[in-house]
C-alpha cells in the first residue's frame, strides 16, 4: 500500500529532465552499484538488477534485488538505512545498516529505506 509501489502517474528516472516528472522515481543498478546504461540493458550475462522506488522527497525508498541467475549475487546497497521487507527465499537475512547484501540464485528481495 506505501506511494512508493504504487504510484499515481508514470515514473520517471531520477535525472530524467521530461517534462511532468512527479516525485515518484524509478531508478535501475547492476549489482555492483552502478546505474544501468544502454549497454547493460542487451548484456546477455547479466542477469541481476536493483530497482530503486522512491515516492516524493524524503519518503521511503524501496529496492528491490533481482536475481535470475543461477549464483547467489552480492549486491552493493544505494546509501540509506535499509531494513528487509520481504523477500522470496525464507532463508534471507539482511543486517541493517551494511553497505550490501547477497541474494540467492533465482530469488528476490525487497528493503525499505
Amino acid at each position: 500500500e506505501h506511494p512508493a509501489l504504487r504510484p499515481t502517474w508514470f515514473r520517471h528516472d531520477s535525472d530524467s529532465e521530461e517534462d511532468g516528472a512527479g516525485p515518484d522515481t524509478v531508478d535501475f543498478y547492476r549489482a555492483d552499484g552502478q546505474k544501468m546504461v544502454d549497454e547493460d540493458w542487451s548484456d546477455g550475462n547479466a542477469h541481476s538488477i536493483l530497482i530503486l522506488m522512491r515516492a516524493g522527497e524524503g519518503d521511503a525508498a524501496f529496492a528491490w534485488m533481482v536475481n535470475a541467475s543461477p549464483a547467489t549475487v552480492e549486491f552493493t546497497l544505494p546509501e540509506g538505512k535499509w531494513s528487509q521487507s520481504t523477500s522470496s527465499d525464507p532463508d534471507q537475512a539482511y543486517e541493517a545498516g551494511g553497505p550490501s547484501i547477497l541474494i540467492r540464485e533465482h530469488s528476490f528481495t525487497l528493503l525499505q529505506g
